[in-house]
């Protein structure tokens, strides 16, 4: 099918201008390529013949399958229904993150779209990433093209309401195009949903609302049409009062959120601001782009990741991101499963690893932090009700996700107030008990969803307590010397007992006397190696060898793949994606594109997101589970770019202890490409790194010293040490920067020592002899596999056998 470029109205003209950044000042790089045009590759099609006799394969009948447009907080699922049958239509499955009852999200209600005058024949779809706005084209049986452009407003001013905008085309300014019926959803978790149901006059017309109640508030959902030369436009609002003063005013703000004759209201003004937002949205994410290297899946993969920033964007901006969005299995029924919850485990903790190096975190993964203050303050339950974390081993790997959160964006304040309390806390209360040998053990523990019984020291626990006493008291010495828990910290890294080690295999074990002998798709007894990173070179054999054994019990063997655990094959998303990010951090980069394209070709869906059944028991239950698609997004960015988690607080220039330098930036430590662009990545110590690699070697490097999280810092020194590959010949840089007194020096093959930078600045570092360029440009780089374009939505045809 030849898919089209999306409805040509007046109104959507505006809907492909994106700024790019330009340079002012020396040494600072500049984003050169045009990424409408470059992101437009990556947007996802469908087509599908809705008429046939038979359901056509290409039609997007799940949510696996389907399209997805969300601002954050409201979300919509677009799949096709009743295909193969008289009445074919599309489904608009309508879900809002924030709207709970019985301790479950709720999903909201389906608009129904068809034809108004014959038979839907034939549907195609563009999701178009750079405005986030799905065009649709439904052919009827008589030929007549309907033409439509979906959005959910990015650009909405309260951060209450999300508003759904479809603008209809009238052919030829016929009548009314396209019929639609809402549906409200009665059938969720809490029994007895009553729907009130009410049309209220409007300037334009008629707005449909509907208010349902729950146990601590009401949720309603207006719409309406609106009349736009010769198109209808489709205004769908979902308000929430829940757990407010004014638990009955949502019906009042929904009618106010599709209030087209207010100032800034009209659908012209929503769209001109959601384009703008997206626009914003792109010009400031970290962007990359690589040569497929004659390896397939590779351009697949970098596009990947980029629809994975769009589906984070579309899904947390207003409230924590849970693993599903705002978006669900079969949006009308009730959210099956524990993945509509917050889960507070591992797969919620895995889905913080994207935002960080994306330079996105505080949009992203700001929201789930704050959520997780509340907890940590002690006013989770009035503000969220009574679903808080658990598990104290997981509040730990939570902060570990708000550590390194901290790290990247220079957020000093949240490691005071909320960081340093929560680890003194857990510590103060761990299981760790000493020993008669004087150590500290954790006494009948468990791993994480392992089988086993419980047994001594579990290679989890301990991980993570070591970790966490080496944080506090590195955190502690700098902003809190008179913490009176110091001495506990003190005794904790000293005295903790040593991980358990299979000596038979030279392996890390589970547990004393319990060996890593069964497949399992979790890593908890890696933490160490990933993502704490607390294992060091001395660390190095115990790390290779542990690894190759999970990779081989796990996913090699006859046994990973059969009902050895739970019924389900233990190799999944979650396996490959924690071996990728392992493997990168051991310069393993066939083991890491290996993991990562075999994780698209056997567990990737058709539009990019990932699932897994919910329970072994219930196999025919198979819902999104994000954590594995984002920890995947995450790897990729980490086998360009990685840095080391210590020392961990954020540097203001000292060294890494007596003489030694801070622990390097490494570029391309893990990437094959000979041709990779890097802009503006995220990197620990609150910088921003840019680099491009031509046919093999780094011309140039440019890192920026931003303000921090509170935009202080401003002319505070900086330095780093970076260390690339491509450099281990170089003996010396030039420094080009508008700032005195920066300087670089080397510190062995292809690592230097960058020094005197202040925040606020950038320096660019080329290696001596080499020309200076005029400017340090980042565009797209030439040999990205074109067959691998577009390559989600309907041309991955799903065979329907659960991964």
């Amino acid at each position: 099918p030849v898919y089209m470029a999306g409805p040509s109205m007046l109104w959507l003209g505006s809907l492909l201008l994106l700024a790019t950044r330009t340079a002012c000042d020396p040494g600072r790089p500049r984003l050169v390529a045009d990424l409408p045009a470059y992101l437009s590759t990556a947007d996802m099609l469908w087509a599908w013949n809705a008429s046939a006799s038979a359901i056509d394969p290409l039609a997007p009948t799940a949510w696996f399958q389907s399209a997805y447009i969300g601002n954050g907080l409201v979300g919509a699922m677009i799949t096709a229904t009743v295909a193969g049958t008289t009445t074919p239509s599309l489904s608009v499955g309508i879900g809002r993150t924030d709207v709970w009852a019985c301790s479950n999200r709720q999903p909201i209600g389906t608009l129904t779209l068809a034809p108004a005058r014959g038979q839907l024949h034939q549907v195609q779809m563009r999701l178009v990433l750079a405005t986030a706005t799905l065009h649709i084209n439904m052919t009827t049986a008589d030929g007549e093209v309907i033409s439509i452009a979906m959005l959910v407003n990015a650009a909405d001013p309260t951060g209450k309401h999300g508003v759904l905008l479809a603008n209809v085309s009238r052919p030829a300014c016929s009548a009314r195009a396209l019929a639609w019926a809402w549906t409200a959803n009665t059938t969720g978790v809490c029994a007895n949903k009553t729907v009130d149901h009410a049309t209220v006059a409007a300037a334009w017309g008629p707005v449909e609302v509907y208010t349902q109640y729950t146990g601590d508030g009401t949720y309603s959902t207006a719409i309406t049409t609106v009349s736009h030369a010769c198109d209808d436009i489709i205004m769908l609002a979902v308000a929430n009062s829940q757990r407010t003063p004014t638990p009955a005013a949502s019906k009042t703000w929904a009618l106010n959120a599709i209030n087209a004759s207010a100032p800034g209201n009209t659908p012209d003004a929503i769209l001109t601001a959601h384009v703008a937002w997206w626009a914003d949205f792109w010009a400031n994410t970290s962007f990359f782009s690589f040569d497929s290297h004659g390896v397939p899946g590779a351009t697949k993969l970098e596009l990947f990741t980029h629809i994975a920033g769009y589906r984070y964007a579309s899904a947390a901006r207003y409230t924590m991101h849970d693993l599903m969005g705002p978006w669900g299995p079969a949006n009308t029924t009730q959210c099956i499963g524990p993945w509509c919850q917050y889960c507070w485990d591992m797969n919620q903790q895995v889905m913080l690893y994207y935002p960080t190096p994306s330079n996105r975190g505080p949009l992203l993964a700001g929201p789930a932090l704050d959520m997780f203050d509340t907890y940590l303050n002690g006013s989770w339950a009035a503000v969220y009700g009574s679903n808080p974390p658990g598990g104290q081993t997981n509040i730990l790997w939570w902060l570990a996700n708000m550590h390194r959160f901290c790290l990247n964006y220079g957020d000093n304040a949240r490691l005071v107030r909320a960081l340093l309390p929560g680890l003194r806390n857990e510590l103060q209360h761990s299981s760790l008990k000493k020993g008669p040998d004087g150590k500290l053990h954790v006494l009948n523990c468990r791993s994480p969803e392992y089988p086993m019984s419980p047994s001594t020291d579990c290679a989890y626990d301990l991980a993570i307590y070591g970790w966490a006493a080496q944080t506090a008291l590195a955190i502690a010495e700098r902003f809190e010397p008179g913490d009176a828990a110091i001495p506990l910290y003190k005794d904790i890294i000293a005295n903790i007992a040593p991980l358990p080690v299979d000596t038979v295999t030279d392996c890390w074990e589970i547990a004393v006397d319990v060996p890593f002998a069964k497949p399992h798709r979790h890593y908890s007894h890696l933490l160490q190696l990933y993502d704490l990173k607390t294992a060091g070179p001395a660390d190095l054999t115990l790390m290779r060898n542990s690894l190759d054994q999970w990779w081989n019990i796990t996913c090699a063997g006859p046994q990973a793949h059969g009902p050895d655990y739970g019924g389900d094959d233990e190799c999944r998303g979650f396996t490959q994606m924690g071996m990728a990010l392992m493997s990168s951090r051991l310069n393993r980069s066939a083991a890491v594109l290996g993991n990562l394209t075999s994780y698209l070709a056997l567990v990737g869906l058709p539009n990019g997101m990932y699932g897994e059944e919910i329970y072994a028991g219930h196999p025919e239950q198979f819902a999104p589970v994000s954590e594995s698609a984002y920890g995947a997004a995450s790897a990729v960015f980490d086998l360009l770019l990685s840095s080391s988690p210590w020392p961990p607080v954020p540097q203001t220039g000292e060294a890494n202890g007596p003489g030694q330098p801070p622990q390097p930036i490494r570029l391309w430590h893990a990437a094959p490409f000979q041709n990779i662009s890097l802009f503006r990545a995220r990197s620990e110590g609150a910088l921003l790194v840019s680099a491009v690699r031509e046919h093999g070697t780094t011309p140039w490097t440019a890192v920026e010293a931003p303000l921090l999280f509170d935009g202080t810092g401003a002319g505070q020194p900086v330095s780093f040490a970076l260390y690339n590959a491509d450099w281990v010949g170089v003996t010396s840089l030039t420094v080009v920067t508008d700032q005195a007194g920066v300087t670089s020096t080397q510190l062995g093959p292809g690592h230097f020592l960058v020094s005197g930078l202040r925040r606020g600045g950038s320096v660019a570092l080329v290696p001596a002899g080499s020309s200076i360029p005029a400017s340090f440009d980042v565009g797209v780089p030439a040999g990205r596999n074109a067959t691998e374009f577009n390559a989600w939505g309907s041309r991955f045809v799903y065979t329907g056998e659960l991964p």
